[in-house]
C-alpha cells in the first residue's frame, strides 16, 4: 500500500463538505463488524472514531487525507486507525480493499469527478458499497426552474448521477436530500447516494 505518512489517530479536519456529511452520512452508510472502511472527506476523516466502533476490532477503518487538509488535529480513537495521505482520484490503496467507501468529498471542485469516481469503484471490493454525500445543482424538473451554471463548480443533479452510474457503480439509489439552497447566487443542493460495485 503506498503511503507518504502514517499515524494512529481518531479523526482529522476536511474541507468543505456536503451539509449531509459526518455522522449522518456514517449512520447512512449501515456499517457492520469486520467491514474494511475507506472514509474520505469530512465524514471519512472526523467520524474515524465512530467508524472504528462500528467495524470492532475485526475491522479495518483507512482514512484518505488529501492535500486540502495539511493542517491536522488528531484527538486519539477508541482503536488504530490508517490514515494515508493521497489523492481522491489516486488513493494509492489496493485494488479490492474496501467493503465500504464513505466520501464527502465535492466532486464538482475536482478537476476530473470522473476519475474520483472510477478511484471509488477500483478500491471498493465487488459487491462493496459506496455512499456519499455531495452538493450539486438541482434537477429544474424539482423546483420548477433555476437560473442555469454552476456554483463553485457545482454539476447539475443528473450529470451527476451520470458520472457516478459511468465509472462502473450499479444499483444507484438517492438515501436523502435537503431542499435547494442558494450559495454563491445559485440554487444548490445535498445530495447522499448508495451505489454498488458489480
Amino acid at each position: 500500500m503506498a503511503r507518504s505518512r502514517e499515524w494512529e489517530v481518531g479523526g482529522a479536519p476536511g474541507a468543505r463538505c456536503s451539509p449531509l456529511s459526518r455522522s449522518a452520512l456514517v449512520e447512512l452508510a449501515g456499517l457492520r463488524p469486520g467491514d474494511v472502511v475507506v472514509g474520505l472527506g469530512c465524514a471519512g476523516c472526523r467520524e474515524a472514531a465512530a467508524v472504528s466502533r462500528r467495524v470492532g476490532p475485526a475491522g479495518l477503518v483507512v482514512m484518505v487525507v488529501t492535500s486540502g487538509d495539511d493542517a491536522l488535529e488528531l484527538p486519539p480513537a477508541p482503536r488504530p486507525a490508517l490514515i494515508v495521505r493521497g489523492a481522491v482520484a489516486a488513493t494509492g490503496l489496493r485494488a479490492g480493499l474496501a467493503d465500504v467507501v464513505v466520501s464527502s468529498c465535492p466532486a464538482g471542485g475536482r478537476a476530473d469527478p470522473s476519475a474520483m469516481y472510477r478511484e471509488l469503484h477500483r478500491i471498493l471490493k465487488p459487491g462493496g458499497r459506496l455512499v456519499a454525500s455531495d452538493v450539486v445543482a438541482p434537477h429544474p424538473a424539482r423546483i420548477g426552474g433555476y437560473r442555469p451554471g454552476r456554483a463553485d463548480g457545482t454539476i447539475p443533479e443528473p450529470e451527476y448521477l451520470a458520472v457516478v452510474r459511468a465509472a462502473g457503480f450499479e444499483r444507484l439509489r438517492v438515501l436523502q436530500g435537503t431542499a435547494p439552497y442558494e450559495a454563491d447566487g445559485r440554487l444548490v443542493q445535498s445530495l447522499t447516494l448508495e451505489a454498488v460495485r458489480g
